[in-house]
């Protein structure tokens, strides 16, 4: 398993994550110097705490600036499929380094005069036997508590990724219901209906009225669908066949409707008014355009764990490309990205002289 954490501390993250790192190494190295020099001048008083301090800050800075440099270029090039192998690699160059900014760190020292030149090779046996010690320790403190911290950051961006998707989930879902629910206000549907509803009650008065439970029960799943992201087959059906009864009782016999599902998929799950933005595409920009008969296939099957439901009508085949922004194909290919992270699929295909438009799904049920 990849240590994604490790991975991410030791050069992944941005800039700024970079910065906080070194500020972050150069208080811990400054906490070391202090805590060391403190140590000395309690096992010798006799011992100046500045002169320590400043022999201390000159070994901890080295070895912390060449280990800040080295380590993120190891780290990236390590195989952390072999966590532990990667670990023993990280920690023989950590004492590594530790053993190079000693000496380098004991050069500077007598360089700029806080030890005598005389005081070299004593200087580095006591510096390399505390450089390893606390290199170490610290070093792979640091690494643990990065590591960690940067598992977290990866978290919290995780959660608020997902907090994005689904808000933006949600205002799709708002904005199809509303299109919906428009497209069933717009004055000439609304019109259409009613005075296909007046005609009928004289000479079919049953009929006249179940056209109003019809326009109802439209107007009502369009509503009622706000409280969730998916919803039965069977429901989306019935609105679907609520929606074609009154085109039909506008269109007549201009409108021929058939539906082909196979047997057990009412209980699936899909967004609300997906399959309705389909069949609406069709009488929309199909039969609304032809004087002569038009013919509606609803078509379902499952297969794979995969749910297919498409609307073939005699129209021209269009790429998807050109549809235009806002348009109820987009909106509704918009939310199947979102719902089911490239899981969903909206294609257009040529069959049988006319064209398919079809969704596709993972196979989900209740429960």
């Amino acid at each position: 398993m990849t240590d994604g954490g490790t991975l991410r501390l030791f050069g992944n993250a941005g800039r700024g994550s970079g910065t906080r790192r070194w500020i972050r190494l150069l208080a811990v190295n400054t906490m070391a110097s202090v805590m060391v020099a403190g140590m000395f001048v309690l096992l010798d008083g006799r011992r100046s705490f500045v002169n320590e301090l400043a022999v201390s800050l000159v070994f901890a800075h080295t070895i912390g600036s060449l280990a800040g440099l080295v380590l993120p270029r190891l780290a990236r090039r390590l195989a952390w499929d072999r966590v532990a192998l990667a670990w023993l690699a990280l920690i023989v160059t950590l004492l590594g380094v530790a053993v190079v900014g000693c000496v380098l760190s004991a050069l500077i020292i007598v360089a700029i005069g806080l030890v005598p030149v005389t005081h070299l090779g004593h200087l580095l046996g006591i510096g390399l036997r505390i450089s390893l010690l606390v290199s170490l320790g610290v070093g792979v403190g640091c690494i643990v508590y990065e590591s960690m911290r940067a598992r977290l950051d990866a978290a919290l961006d995780e959660v608020r990724a997902q907090e994005i998707e689904r808000e933006r989930a949600e205002k799709l879902a708002a904005e199809a219901r509303l299109a919906s629910l428009e497209s069933r206000l717009h004055p000439h549907f609304l019109f259409n209906t009613l005075n296909a509803i007046s005609a009928l009650i004289p000479e079919d008065p049953e009929r006249a009225e179940q056209l109003v439970e019809q326009l109802a029960a439209l107007l009502r799943f369009s509503l009622a669908a706000s409280e969730r992201h998916t919803v039965p087959l069977g429901a989306e059906l019935a609105v679907v066949r609520a929606y074609l009864g009154i085109e039909q009782a506008r269109f007549g016999e201009r409108l021929r409707c058939a539906i082909d599902l196979a047997d057990g998929l009412e209980s699936c799950e899909i967004p609300p008014l997906a399959l309705h933005t389909l069949v609406q595409n069709s009488v929309k920009h199909v039969a609304a355009m032809r004087s002569g008969p038009t013919d509606i296939r609803i078509q379902g099957d499952a297969d794979n764990g995969r749910l297919r439901l498409g609307v073939w009508d005699a129209g021209a085949w269009f790429p998807l490309d050109a549809v235009p922004p806002g348009h109820g194909l987009d909106t509704l290919r918009a939310r199947l990205d979102v719902l089911y992270r490239g899981e969903g699929r909206l294609d257009v295909e040529r069959v049988d002289g006319g064209k398919v438009v079809s969704i596709t799904l993972p196979l989900r049920r209740p429960g």
